[in-house]
């Protein structure tokens, strides 16, 4: 699949913020390296840009219900002090994606499916009542499983936050009253 940048336009099918050139130089900064062939590096970009269109919960709305992307969108408040245009790709966005897309050519996956949890399938589980006593037997091959697992990516995390919706992680969402 090819690379379609969104540019704030609301580019038909876009997919990245970011092209791999763009990548590559933003790696190059921090002495990281993009490895592997351009299909590779583009499959990395276009998770990346997936993760963060749909694991987070940003600030305001899309500027139109179709747009591919979470970007560009209509914020509601300002970011960093400053009112951002509603037709701009924000630096920090195309920074995170580049973090991501590293992080998942480093073999993490914002999408896995999570099992039980790092113990294990619960396989046997005793209880006693008084004086209390618990005892669980974990059987072998659970992962880890975090219900807030963009939280293992700090970097994205780090230059996102501005941007988030409600909480500091994007998990929560603001209600009121009508």
């Amino acid at each position: 699949m090819a690379i379609v940048i969104e540019d704030g336009s609301i580019v038909a099918g876009a997919n990245s913020f970011i092209t791999v050139a763009e990548w590559e130089t933003y790696l190059s900064l921090f002495g990281k390296t993009a490895t592997g062939d351009t299909t590779a590096k583009e499959t990395n970009l276009i998770k990346a840009q997936r993760a963060i269109s749909t694991r987070y919960i940003f600030d305001g709305s899309p500027v139109e219900q179709a747009q591919a992307t979470c970007l560009p969108r209509d914020w509601s408040r300002k970011i960093k002090g400053f009112t951002i245009a509603s037709d701009a790709i924000p630096q920090d966005f195309k920074d995170a994606q580049a973090e991501l897309a590293f992080d998942i050519q480093s073999g993490s996956d914002p999408f896995a499916n999570a099992t039980e949890g790092v113990l294990g399938p619960l396989t046997g589980d005793r209880s006693k009542a008084g004086p209390a006593e618990v005892q669980k037997t974990y059987g072998s091959g659970g992962t880890t499983f975090d219900p807030r697992s963009m939280s293992n990516y700090t970097a994205a995390n780090d230059l996102l936050r501005p941007y988030l919706g409600a909480g500091s992680s994007g998990l929560q969402i603001k209600l009121g009253r009508g």
